[in-house]
């Protein structure tokens, strides 16, 4: 069956690493971008356990896997940058309506949106996919942990090992450790070191995946971890990429929240001037008083006349 194959697919991907993948598709992102907001809210809204195969969990069929960034005339901001090359692994963060999450890792305003990896791409050339490789419920202050950022830090150097090598398969599990680590201590930034990540390679990642999911209602449970916790933003690692190759990443659109349309702009008009395309900017709104909601909004006037 063709939906068995392309599951079987995407598990050898997942297990082995980036690899290329033709797509047959001729789907303008110009043609499709005014209805971009309400794909967004559907993805969004979207909660299956995984993507129909355990070696295929949720995050690449559902929800929404994005970059913060900085505009900048001295970079582009889908390239890897310096840190993430030196680590091995780029930084994104996960959405969702079942995980709370009312900001984006370092408050960054703006940034790019990837396709889930599932989904038809837009156009004819080979498309290269970056290997997800673990996730964080809570920030995960992965620049000086081991195995590519999805390993242990000095600070906690039993707790911050990888859940698996840990014995740690379930939310409940996750949520005793990482309460009884940091109880003592109302240092939001420092406890982050304390958690483990749930290895996304493989089957059995769908399971893990949806289990980690589940940490974020569980830790609102918890009076305490609510207090500290509550609407952090997660953190997804995945395997760096070459420099320059805009055109073969699965780059959806570029976002943005509050004050970030220019720097939105900014990353919009480079993007044409390198490849000639253009992706559609969208409005991020986050909610400060319902859990897990965020609106989405294509703004005409937020787009640049490019051609």
């Amino acid at each position: 069956m063709k939906l068995l194959n392309l599951q079987f697919n995407f598990f050898i991907f997942i297990s082995l690493g980036s690899i290329s993948i033709a797509s047959n598709a001729e789907t303008s992102v110009d043609t499709d971008k005014k209805t971009i907001a309400d794909k967004l809210y559907l993805r969004f809204s979207d909660t299956q356990t995984n993507c129909g195969d355990e070696g295929v969990p949720a995050l690449l069929c559902s929800g929404i896997l994005i970059r913060g960034t900085v505009a900048s005339d001295s970079y582009h901001s889908w390239n890897p940058s310096p840190t993430a090359q030196k680590l091995g692994a780029v930084s994104f963060s996960y959405l969702r309506s079942d995980i709370e999450a009312n900001m984006l890792a370092s408050f960054h305003h703006n940034g790019f949106i990837f396709f889930p990896y599932m989904q038809t791409l837009n156009d004819n050339s080979a498309q290269k996919y970056p290997q997800i490789l673990c996730y964080f419920p809570l920030d995960g202050n992965t620049e000086s942990r081991s195995e590519k950022g999805c390993g242990s830090d000095s600070r906690f150097p039993t707790a911050s090992q990888p859940c698996e090598n840990q014995g740690i398969t379930t939310s409940d599990q996750w949520v005793a450790q990482f309460y009884n680590e940091t109880k003592d201590s109302d240092d939001v930034w420092t406890n982050d070191f304390a958690q483990c990540s749930f290895n996304l390679v493989g089957q059995g990642s769908a399971t893990r995946f949806a289990e980690a999911i589940k940490v974020h209602y569980k830790m609102s449970l918890n009076p305490d971890m609510k207090n500290l916790y509550d609407q952090r933003n997660n953190e997804v690692l995945l395997a760096v990429w070459d420099q320059n190759i805009p055109t073969k990443l699965p780059l959806e659109a570029f976002f943005y929240q509050k004050d970030g349309l220019a720097d939105a702009q900014h990353d919009q008009n480079d993007y044409y001037q390198v490849t000639g395309k253009i992706l559609p900017i969208v409005q991020f709104i986050f909610s400060n008083t319902s859990y897990g909601h965020i609106q989405f909004k294509y703004n005409e006037s937020d787009q640049l006349k490019l051609n």
